[in-house]
């Protein structure tokens, strides 16, 4: 429709006194798509999904801001906001849903705990990936009113989003509690897509724990049942975590492989994000391998789609290991400086480095340490805390 069109067709409804009632209906309805396309997450392929609702994103939008932005139904703005929680991911926009589900929870600060409350606290834990506090305290709290309503989907969310929040601070033992209290449940529930994540990051527990045979297990069965109901895209997800053990075994050539087959699926989403953490992953994996050039082209690309997600910790794992480059090839005080920028990111998010990105690490600092004294290093990293995001991408995509 012209947009001329669609205005004059509005200034009409005003005139005819149908505002009010046209965007209700309209609401209502994209409520009952939002609904069973939540419904649909927990068995049907995301990929098949995405293709579904992403023509309607407009619709979801205007829905939610009659009803949440001009406060003319809280409760169904509400009820959508939590219904969409996963659909963000899957079209690369977190930072929306974030906001969208801090909208839904602002408007009504005191709801009493209800399976839609639970949901939306869920959804800011999927959706924030750089605030590693806050999305731990978001996980504690969808868990604190999930066992308050007894409902048995929700529980199992809550436990495997807040065992994501606490692997994420490195709080390992606690995060595997858990999951060990999810998995039982996501299979009473038959939620095979949330039990195939849950798995899958059981699985890097598994292997940060040094039991390299479980984690094969739990990637064994989390992959399995992906293709089970053909969720290319989390079979994709699955893989990346095969390469991160691989790599972390030694074998880099089958991480490189792995994750370069890995890639390809994740290419065919519309998800920025996920697309960075391989090319990242990758950075890594062709350093090792001591292909720089294929090390550039990969961080290059990881960077640009970082920032289109709005994602900084992707940008921030691409920077570290680009940073090596730079430290071996006469940029040191630029690669000391990212350094500190990444370092300031970690300590602000308080996430923890996973084992890939703690070998790029220290593989970089052992390198600016045969270049540069410790005081150069320290204020080069100090200088580096202080950078823009913008700043920081600018001397990484120098190197």
């Amino acid at each position: 429709m012209l947009d001329s069109t669609w205005r004059y067709a509005l200034e009409k409804l005003g005139e005819a006194g149908e505002s009010e009632h046209v965007n209700r209906k309209h609401a209502e309805y994209f409520l009952t798509v939002a609904q069973a396309a939540d419904d649909a997450w927990e068995s049907a392929p995301s990929a098949d999904l995405v293709a579904q609702m992403e023509p309607e994103l407009d619709n979801f939008r205007a829905a939610m801001d009659w009803a949440l932005v001009k406060r003319n139904d809280v409760a169904l703005g509400r009820a959508m906001a939590a219904a969409l929680r996963e659909l963000w991911i899957g079209v690369g926009s977190r930072a929306e849903g974030v906001r969208w589900v801090n909208l839904a929870l602002e408007a009504d600060p005191d709801a009493n705990a209800s399976p839609v409350t639970v949901r939306l606290w869920l959804g800011y834990v999927v959706n924030n990936q750089g605030e590693g506090a806050m999305a731990h305290e978001a996980a504690i709290r969808a868990l604190a009113q999930a066992e308050e309503v007894g409902d048995a989907n929700v529980l199992a969310l809550a436990h495997v989003q807040l065992g994501f929040a606490l692997d994420r601070r490195g709080r390992f033992p606690e995060a595997e509690a858990e999951y060990i209290k999810a998995v039982p449940l996501l299979r009473e529930t038959k939620n095979t897509k949330k039990l195939a994540s849950c798995l899958s990051w059981w699985g890097i527990l598994h292997w940060i724990r040094g039991d390299a045979e479980q984690a094969q297990k739990c990637f064994a069965d989390a992959i399995a049942i992906a293709k089970s109901f053909g969720d290319d895209y989390l079979t994709a997800t699955v893989l990346g975590n095969v390469a991160e053990l691989a790599f972390s075994q030694g074998d880099i050539k089958k991480a490189v492989a792995v994750g370069d087959e890995a890639l390809v699926t994740r290419r065919k989403s519309k998800n920025p994000s996920t697309i960075a953490n391989a090319l990242a992953n990758l950075t890594a994996y062709r350093l090792a391998l001591g292909d720089v050039d294929g090390a550039r082209v990969n961080g290059r690309e990881g960077i640009q789609l970082g920032r289109d997600a709005q994602d900084s910790l992707q940008i921030s794992w691409v920077m570290q290991h680009l940073a090596i480059v730079g430290a071996q090839q006469g940029q040191e005080h630029n690669a000391a400086r990212l350094l500190g920028y990444v370092d300031e990111l970690m300590r602000k998010s308080e996430w923890q480095r996973e084992p890939t990105e703690q070998w790029s690490y220290e593989k970089l600092l052992a390198s600016l340490c045969e270049h540069l004294d410790d005081s150069q290093i320290a204020s080069l990293r100090a200088e580096g805390a202080g950078w823009s995001e913008e700043q920081a991408i600018a001397a990484a995509l120098a190197l």
